[in-house]
């Protein structure tokens, strides 16, 4: 069965998305059709489900949608650079995030998303924000003064 998984793309340029769609390709097995966007500055206003839901209804799935697009949104919240994932099966979304940090510089640096139920009610410029502000409170906490972390002994 052949699946189409949608992605969209903050601050990778076109190279880097065709990198990664190409990596993603070859290591599938061919039953899945990757499709990645960069999300523009006139995307950051747009609802996030809406537009999963508009991609997923395109005729023409042709892989990589927009290339190298003017206004991709090279920095977005802190300059985080991130692929929002529209896909619920976790072999899939490993395989993309693998695919991705395969090719590019700084793969710890990259922010990997699932897009969930919640995500899809809010903005890109939301969605974004919410992931870099997680990603910075990841980077930044110690597990050691957490205290809903058990303790390794």
């Amino acid at each position: 069965m052949n699946h189409t998984i949608v992605c969209f793309a903050c601050g990778l340029s076109g190279m880097d998305i065709e990198k990664g769609h190409a990596a993603f390709c070859e290591a599938d097995d061919g039953t899945n059709k990757l499709v990645v966007a960069p999300v523009t500055e006139e995307m950051l206003s747009w609802n996030v489900g809406e537009t999963v839901d508009e991609f997923m209804g395109k005729q023409h799935r042709e892989g990589v949608i927009g290339g190298v697009a003017p206004g991709v949104t090279e920095e977005v919240h802190g300059g985080h650079r991130m692929v929002m994932i529209d896909c619920q099966d976790n072999a899939r979304v490993i395989r993309i995030m693998r695919s991705f940090k395969s090719v590019l510089s700084a793969p710890r640096d990259i922010i990997f998303a699932v897009i969930t139920d919640t995500a899809r009610t809010w903005t890109f410029d939301e969605y974004s924000a919410q992931l870099s502000a997680e990603h910075e409170y990841m980077q930044n906490r110690s597990p050691i003064d957490d205290p809903d972390m058990k303790k390794m002994e």
